[in-house]
């Protein structure tokens, strides 16, 4: 990716976060670069205001990037019950329930479907 065909569209929390996120964004297709990682900031090389890892996509990737950090902001901003039951998939390849926080199988590491 070249410096002037990308955007920035998201900032996260810590260096975890974006990580996560880049790995969303992977598995839908989208390739995204996290600046402001730990090798950066070592570098005296940060380059966002805020200090914070962020992630940035291709200008012709912009619009989807947004539309999966949002869905990823609402569900972690949503209500959750400690009274209710751990949401789950079903695994296409082995038919296992697996934890929804969990984006493999743990019986026979095959991917949930993309996002």
């Amino acid at each position: 990716m070249h410096d002037s065909e990308i955007v920035n569209v998201y900032c996260a929390r810590n260096l975890i976060e974006a990580e996560f996120l880049k790995n969303i964004l992977a598995d839908a297709g989208i390739e995204s670069r996290v600046i402001g990682d730990a090798a950066v900031i070592l570098a005296g090389m940060l380059q966002n205001d805020e200090g914070v890892p962020c992630l940035w996509v291709r200008r012709s990737d912009e619009s989807r990037a947004r539309g999966i950090l949002t869905d990823f902001e609402q569900r972690r901003n949503g209500p959750h019950s400690d009274n209710d039951p751990p949401a789950t998939w079903k695994c296409s390849a082995c038919g296992e329930l697996v934890d929804d926080e969990f984006d493999l199988c743990w019986n026979c590491q095959n991917p949930r479907s993309a996002y």
